[in-house]
């Protein structure tokens, strides 16, 4: 008969009980080589791409349907609405020509290939009903890529290359101080 108390396969987050806006105080998720942390400060885009900085890292990227449905199932239990990544509009982008979502208009803060696109529906929309610019992308918690302005108050999604040799693609590093 097996221990209630017995490791399991299955992994688990276990936040603090008040979560930190800084990313070493925080419960670290890796996945594929990158170490993934959500801020659960609300701030504007330009003071979490600052923060990620800090942390070593950058606002995240996503390049694959595999990553994006790693980050929706295990970030967006902890945040129902919208989170910044690292999507900004590429400068002298004029948003006046109806700039779509492809690459010759979007890049990824981190310097990584625009390579993997779900914009939602009538994204992007360029500029919001208020009149006001949206040059960055927030991540919603359906899994779609929409434009935003950049003084907006959210969380914000970070990711850094994780440096070590270890050969699990997937697992949790609960960070303690």
């Amino acid at each position: 008969q097996y221990s209630p108390h017995a490791p399991t396969l299955e992994p688990t987050i276990t936040p603090l009980a008040e979560p930190s806006a800084s990313p070493t105080q925080k419960t670290v998720l890796v996945y594929s080589g990158y170490e993934y942390h959500l801020s659960y400060e609300e701030r504007t885009f330009i003071k979490h791409k600052a923060a990620a900085e800090e942390w070593g890292g950058h606002l995240a990227s996503i390049h694959s349907l595999h990553e994006l449905e790693f980050i929706k199932r295990h970030f967006f239990n902890q945040s129902d609405g919208s989170i910044f990544i690292g999507g900004i509009r590429k400068e002298g982008t004029n948003i006046t020509d109806d700039s779509d979502g492809s690459a010759g208009h979007w890049e990824w803060s981190d310097g990584t290939p625009w390579d993997f696109i779900v914009w939602g529906g009538n994204q992007p929309s360029n500029i919001n009903s208020n009149g006001n610019r949206e040059d960055v992308v927030v991540l919603t918690n359906s899994g779609y890529y929409y434009d935003a302005p950049v003084w907006w108050k959210l969380y914000g999604l970070y990711k850094k290359v994780r440096y070590n040799d270890n050969k699990y693609d997937y697992f949790i590093l609960q960070v303690i101080n």
